[in-house]
């Protein structure tokens, strides 16, 4: 008998060698045979303590939450259904906890499930993977990353002067001016038009010939042109750098 413990040596060791096995049972049941899967007591611990750091009500990767039935059955993540009902060999779930089908293990950088746990999970999904809505979030949000989210043409706002606007961008500059009882200012004539183009993409002003050219000519074209051929100017390289050395010099 050992004096400190009051217990035999040899059953003191035996209880030592024992105790990873009864942590792990401690977990969740080894379950055999047809005992069925508790959704709530057995599979929603699992996923609360595991999966809800990363796809919960907080965080949403892979467009996925696991405290919703419809994310994870009916949408999925960005990879679909994570669950296959009836069929665990099949379920993207079951695949990313046991680190099979060349996916990572899941939980990432995270200690992973243990045996009883893949087992319940396992079974679970088997049995036909029985989720009570009353223990699934309502209306299940999921916040996406611009990235993932489909460029939608804008509709072009409701202005009183549609003359005005020559292009898309028109209307919304037109529109934040009638918000803020603004009118646009007078259109430039060509003249003035051409010696902005100038000053802005070459530095120059633009020679009297260059004026009357550009005066004269009536084609719709006629400033695409000349800032084609502005930009095609060696002019507008020297412009490019005189800017960003402007740029670099403290003020």
């Amino acid at each position: 008998m050992s004096a400190r413990f009051g217990l035999p040596t040899c059953l003191a060791g035996v209880l030592l060698l024992a105790a990873p096995a009864f942590a792990e049972t401690s977990v969740a049941p080894l379950l055999a045979g047809a005992d069925r899967v508790d959704f709530v007591k057995d599979v929603q611990p699992i996923l609360k303590a595991n999966c809800y750091k990363c796809h919960g009500p907080e965080k949403q990767k892979g467009l996925l939450r696991w405290d919703s039935k419809e994310s994870a059955f009916l949408h999925g993540g960005q990879s679909g259904p994570e669950v296959v009902t009836g069929k665990s060999g099949d379920s993207r779930l079951i695949r990313r906890v046991t680190g099979s089908g060349g996916e990572d293990k899941m939980p990432l950088n995270s200690p992973p499930l243990s045996a009883a746990e893949i087992l319940i999970l396992k079974k679970w999904v088997d049995q036909g993977a029985n989720w009570p809505d009353g223990a699934s979030v309502k209306d299940a949000k999921i916040e996406r990353h611009w990235a993932y989210v489909k460029p939608a043409k804008a509709a072009l706002p409701d202005v009183k002067d549609r003359e005005w606007c020559r292009n898309p961008v028109d209307y919304f500059v037109l529109a934040k001016l009638q918000g803020q009882g603004l009118k646009p200012s007078p259109r430039a004539d060509k003249a003035t038009l051409l010696r902005r183009v100038y000053l802005d993409l070459i530095g120059l002003p633009p020679t009297v010939k260059e004026v009357q050219e550009f005066v004269s000519d009536t084609s719709p074209d006629a400033y695409e042109k000349v800032v084609d051929r502005l930009l095609a100017s060696k002019h507008f390289g020297e412009r490019a750098a005189t800017r960003g050395i402007q740029r670099r010099v403290p003020r």
